[in-house]
């Protein structure tokens, strides 16, 4: 139901951006007709040359109103593309909470839940690499990792992360344990 009150919100939206376009085009295109047929019966007296100036009024008004429509029709369709890629990433969001917690809910050992989590975030969630470590008792307590899935390529081994106040500890990692 939630869905449904939503998607009439955004055809509402859509169609109050409609209106303003088509009143928008209305509007400049009546001030156009009557300001550029006033001017040209101001300037001219010949019959001929204002037919003339007409027709090349016309033409200039379908260019500029051509040109406000593409502008204007550009403008919603890349809002229209942001907010699709910014539903895609909530989206892509809630399937990696979703089999997370599905994980979580069915996994009964603690190392076959860390795997399991790691390669969801990166199947589902597209990461890159994915990473679960702990740290241990020591005084800088140097984080230890439990479980990771993807493009690892020795990184875990050569990095060396912390939670103290250190520049080992000032990453990601570090400030979440703090």
């Amino acid at each position: 139901m939630k869905s449904n009150t939503s998607s009439k919100m955004n055809l509402e939206r859509g169609g109050k951006s409609a209106l303003r376009i088509a009143v928008a085009y209305i509007l400049v295109s009546a001030i156009w007709i009557i300001a550029s047929d006033s001017l040209l019966l101001a300037i001219f007296r010949d019959p001929n040359l204002i037919t003339r100036y007409q027709t090349v009024k016309g033409w200039v008004f379908i260019l500029l109103s051509g040109g406000l429509i593409f502008i204007l029709a550009r403008r919603e369709y890349i809002g229209w593309m942001r907010s699709t890629s910014a539903l895609a990433d909530v989206n892509r969001a809630l399937r990696v909470l979703n089999a997370c917690n599905h994980a979580l809910v069915h996994i009964r050992e603690e190392q076959e839940l860390l795997s399991a989590i790691c390669k969801i975030i990166t199947e589902e969630g597209g990461y890159r690499m994915a990473c679960v470590g702990y740290a241990d008792g020591s005084k800088d307590g140097r984080v230890h990792p439990m479980a990771w899935q993807g493009f690892e390529d020795g990184y875990l081994e050569k990095k060396r992360i912390t939670q103290d106040e250190t520049e080992t500890g000032c990453g990601p990692s570090g400030q979440a344990l703090r």
